[in-house]
Formats: structure tokens, sequence, C-alpha cells
């Protein structure tokens, strides 16, 4: 963190140079004062005094200044508002614009006007000349070649009134824009056709600054008194924000490649926060529990069942952030019990406690099954589906969905079937109190494979994991081999992804595990609250998704699994390895009552030529 104007100078609209040595701040009631920081030593470098001094700090605070670097130039831009306090009618508040080289030379006056709205911050294209400012309910878009002599054009026209709203902000295209009203609602749309702005949910709160990363594809928003939040642009878009701390309630820019968002909050100092796509997403789209999550088989998005809400939603999982969770299947209130996807794409089984369904994913009508069902699941080739009445029923029943045929299969092994699941041939292993079977559709007969088995699920190459006796094997079913297996606790869930190589568990602590067969380091994935009912790994191997009690479904990315998890080092190691990730520091503190304080120590840090990650 940077200490950076004192008292009730509240430090705001922080940005970096294009080089990313330079950080700019300037600061509410500094009369008119930019400061700039060389983020190589961490020092002020240089004051910009952009209006004259104004006596007394309510005469100060009339006074607002922002600065901009001029990608192209050795310079920088000063709005300047002066605040216009007479009588109406008023002309509203003045703004001055200078260019200031950075080699210490004169400034130059390019002109100024009114505006009918004081806005702290200007969004700009440099390149092009062009910025933005409100005035009433309106964004008008002004040129500096004819500041003040043209009329400027209106890109954006707000529904209510632009007060209290945080100031606009342009992405790195200069083509799309977004802006935070004083209601909560984020707006982001393009300025170069008529196209209706997409509309998001911000927390509540005043809001103070948005801001684009470099690519467009993170949406930041700062808010008064809550902090920051982080949209990812890219899907879903109906995942929660991810929510900054204290330390993002006023302002907040990316550096221009990405790495870092820098944050300020009014009398604490700046901070920089390092951007990875280490963070899950958080989807609340169903009204109480989940009942199950399902990737698509081609990863293109995530199918989710409310347990209560009686829907099945699909989150698309790539896009722009304008398409949200879409309703595949709506049942009612009803129970929900599983749903299953077809191998090749073309359906959903949709199963509740009063009912299956075969819903086509081209949009066509749902087809009720006449069974109930519950954890279903698909043969390869689309064909088979097997279920059981209810979790804890000893039968499992096959249909087959294109004759209608059915059995119900109630051996070998006592008990309620504690799994099922179809092998590449489609034939079904069930594991039903301890004894593990295969059933053959060809010839409607069960043969016994394993007794004395605890846990059991299947590997895509056509082995299965089973427990036994305390020991996990990986077996080969052709010839009998085993391989014994390194897999950590006992399962509440398990997955694994297509290649075979990734494996996520989910645990009745909260915690998701995730690991490499290869590697055999787990990976724990913190942020659930009660128990993980369900985990799956995407086709693709890029995403973990897991369901809890705390009624959220989380995405995660999945980690490099070719390096050990923090947990798991050793203690002179994973202090080294903390050390790597901060540069806050304990020192002692005589005033403490504890003896010792955390404060950053700046000559540890100047900056990561390489982010480190976790």
């Amino acid at each position: 963190m940077l200490r950076d104007f004192e008292g009730d100078w509240w430090p705001f609209w922080p940005g970096f140079s294009p080089d990313a040595r330079l950080l700019i701040s300037s600061a509410l009631r500094a009369n008119g004062e930019i400061r700039l920081w060389n983020t190589e030593t961490w020092q002020m470098q240089q004051t910009l005094q952009t209006a004259e001094v104004v006596d007394g700090a309510e005469s100060a605070s009339r006074l607002r200044s922002v600065g901009i670097f001029d990608p192209h130039e050795s310079a920088l831009l000063s709005f300047t508002f002066k605040r216009n306090d007479a009588p109406p009618p008023s002309l509203g508040d003045q703004l001055v614009t200078h260019r200031w080289p950075l080699d210490g030379g004169e400034p130059e006056h390019l002109g100024s006007f009114f505006v009918t709205r004081t806005q702290s911050f200007i969004p700009a294209d440099v390149s092009r000349g062009l910025f933005v400012v409100a005035s009433g309910n309106e964004l008008h878009l002004h040129r500096l070649k004819s500041l003040g002599a043209r009329p400027p054009r209106i890109i954006f026209r707000h529904p209510g009134t632009l007060e209290g709203a945080g100031g606009p902000v342009f992405d790195a295209s200069r083509d799309r824009m977004a802006l935070c009203d004083a209601e909560g609602r984020l707006y982001v749309w393009r300025t170069d056709n008529g196209d209706e702005p997409l509309v998001l949910e911000a927390p509540p709160g005043d809001p103070m600054s948005t801001a684009f990363s470099p690519d467009g594809s993170l949406l930041a928003q700062a808010s008064d008194p809550l902090g920051g939040v982080l949209w990812d642009l890219r899907g879903p878009a109906g995942a929660e924000p991810l929510s900054l701390n204290g330390n993002a309630r006023l302002a907040l820019a990316f550096a221009p490649d990405g790495r870092w968002l820098a944050t300020a909050a009014g009398t604490h100092p700046l901070a920089l926060w390092p951007m990875t796509e280490k963070y899950c997403r958080i989807l609340r789209g169903h009204d109480g529990d989940i009942a199950k999550i399902e990737f698509a088989h081609d990863g293109s998005r995530l199918f989710t069942q409310g347990q209560t809400d009686g829907t099945v939603l699909a989150w698309p999982l790539t896009g722009n952030g304008r398409q949200g969770p879409v309703v595949v299947h709506r049942t009612g209130p009803a129970f929900g019990t599983g749903i299953a996807v077809d191998p090749r794409g073309r359906f959903l089984i949709v199963s509740t406690i009063e009912q299956s369904w075969r819903v086509p994913l081209d949009g066509g009508p749902p087809v009720p099954l006449g069974v109930r069902s519950s954890r279903p699941k698909v043969d390869g080739n689309g064909r088979l589906l097997a279920a059981q009445p209810d979790d804890r029923s000893p039968i499992v029943g096959v249909l087959d969905l294109e004759t209608g045929r059915r059995w119900d299969l109630d051996g070998p092994g006592e008990g309620y079937a504690a799994s099922f699941y179809f092998d590449r041939d489609g034939r079904l292993l069930v594991q039903r109190g301890g004894v593990l079977s295969r059933w053959d559709p060809a010839t409607a007969t069960a043969e016994t494979l394993f007794e004395d088995v605890a846990y059991s699920f299947p590997h895509p190459d056509g082995r299965i994991f089973i427990m036994s006796e305390g020991t996990w094997w990986l077996v080969n079913l052709e010839d009998g081999s085993r391989t014994e297996f390194s897999l950590h606790g006992e399962p509440g869930t398990w997955d694994i992804d297509p290649t075979g190589e990734i494996i996520a568990a989910g645990s009745r602590d909260g915690s998701a595990l995730v690991w490499s067969i290869s590697e055999q380091k787990p990976h724990i994935l913190l942020g659930h609250e009660g128990r993980v009912y369900e985990s799956r790994v995407s086709p693709d191997g890029k995403w973990v998704a897991t369901h809890g009690a705390d009624q959220t479904v989380r995405l995660w990315p999945v980690p490099d699994l070719s390096k050990p998890s923090l947990h798991i080092l050793p203690h002179r190691e994973l202090l080294a390895k903390l050390k790597t990730l901060t540069n806050l520091r304990v020192v002692p503190d005589e005033t403490s009552y504890t003896g010792f304080k955390i404060e950053p120590d700046f000559t540890l840090y100047r900056g990561w030529e390489t982010v480190p990650t976790w």
C-alpha cells in the first residue's frame, strides 16, 4: 500500500501510464493537485498543481482534478472541475483542460466549457481526442480539437437521472462503455451502434468508479461503503462478482498489462491487487437447494437442477456476458432427484420424485417417461437410462429410451444400491451391499466382479477405482490386474475428466479436492459453507464445478496440478512461498500489546516480473 494524500484529502481515480512505470492519483479537497508515483521505487516523483490554490478546506473541495496519460506523447491531460455555487440561472460547473509535459515543461491550456453536473472522472480516448462527461441524464462525447466550439454527441440516455452515478469508462477498444447508476445497476453498451445496454445488478452502495481490464474480459466497480466487486464478462453471466475488501471503496484502475488492479478507499492508502485466474465463480440461480450439476459433453454449458424449485438451468460458460442462465425445463414445485446428459448432446433426462422427462436440447417439447427415478444415468449411445425409484432402493431400473422396454435389477448383493454407472460397452455396473456386479443388456444377466467393495467409480479408459479393506485400487476388468492408488480421505462424491488424468472430490467439511492421477498431490479448494454434495470436472479439464449445503454452485479454475499445493509444503517452504506472494511483513512494535505489527516493506517489493500463483 502507498501512503498518498493525508487527512481529509481522499485519494481517488488512480491510473497507470502506458508503460506501467508511473501511477497517478488525485484527491478530494486537494486544491486541484495531482501526484505521480514511480512504480519501480514507489516514491512520489512529481506533483502537478492544475488550478490556483484556494484557501480553506470547504473552498478547496470545489476543485476536483483528474489526470489521464497520453499514450502517444510524454504528457498528461488534466481535467479540473470548478464548482459554481451561483444562484440560478447558473451556467453549471466549469471544466478546464490542460496538457502537461512529463519533463516539467509549462502546461498547455486546451479549452473549457460548462456542464450541468459535476463529474469527477473523465473517460477518455486520448488517441482519438475524445472524452465523455455527464450532463443531466445524458452522456456527451466531446472532441479536444473542437472543445467548446462544436456541440457534443449524445451516446447514452439514462432512464432516470445520473445524479449519484459512478463515472462511465471506455474499454480498451474505445467502442464499449460501462456506467453504474445510483440504484446499483451497471450498464454496459457500445458507443458505435444503437444496441440496448447490458444491465448487471451491482451490490447496494454508492457507486464511485468503474473500470474494464485491458482485454475487456473483467469489469471492476468501486462502491462505498461496501468495497469493490469484479465481474467476469466471459461468462457465465449469472455468476456473482468477486468481492474486494474496503480498499476498493472509491476508485480503481487496471494496469496496461492486466496484471494489477489499483484501488483507493478514502483515508486508506492506495492498494494493488494481483489479477489472476485463481478465483471461483458463484452461481445462485435457484430458489433453495441444488439437486444436481452436470457439464454438457462439449463443455459449453453447465446444467444445474434445483431441488425444490422444479427448474433446470443451463449456464453458458463462454461469451461476452450478455446472456444469463437459460431455463431448460420447469416442472413446477417438485422435488428434483437428478439430471443426466446425453453424451451426443441431444437431450437431458430430468427426474423428480414424481416423474421423469426426456428434454430435447433443440427446444422441442419435453417427453414424460412415465417413471419415477433418482440419480439417472445414460449410456454412451444415449439409448439406455438407469435410475432408482429412490435413493435408498435396492432396485436399479433400466429403460430402453427407443423401445420402452424395462428391466428391474435387484441383485447380486443385498441392501440399497450405493452406486451404479455404465461402462464403455453399455454394460451397467452396480454396487450393492459391498458387491460390485456387471449387468449385460444383450443377455439381461449379471455377474459378480468383486466383493467387500466400499466405494467404486469408473475411469474413462474402462478401468474402475474400487476401495476394498481401506485401500484404493485401479482395476483392469479385462485381465483382472490392479494397481494400488492413493486417494485422499473418504469420498462424499467423485468425478474424473475424459482424459482420465484429473480427479475432483467433495468432502463433508466444505472443501473440494483436485489432483492429478500421475502426480497424486491434492489441491484444496475452500469456499463452501457446509458439506459438498457433488463435484464435476469439465470435459476440457479447465473447470471443476461443485455444489453444497450452502445452496451455491461454484466454478473453480483447475489449479496447476504439476505443482504441490501449499498445505503439503514443509513449514519452511510454506513460509518462503507465502513471502513471495506479499510484501507485508511482521515487524516489532513497542506500542502494540502483542509487541509486533504488520506493515508493507517496499525495499523487498518492486513489482513481480511474473505474477506468483498459488
